[in-house]
């Protein structure tokens, strides 16, 4: 009988593949939320921006 920790080693090392799918999956999801998000403030911060460019004019 093989110890807890070889068997859960052994099983690691054959989904590795499945792994790297899910940390893609986890990255690719990430980003669009992260783009979406942006798109969202990007024109509160443009406002912001022309609004302190407009104070030093």
């Amino acid at each position: 009988m093989m110890p807890c920790h070889f068997r859960f080693l052994s099983k690691m090392k054959n989904e590795n593949g499945q792994t790297m799918v899910e940390y893609g999956l986890i990255l690719f999801f990430v980003s669009i939320a992260a783009v979406l998000m942006l798109t969202q403030i990007g024109g509160q911060v443009l406002g912001f921006l022309v609004k302190v460019a407009a104070a030093f004019l």
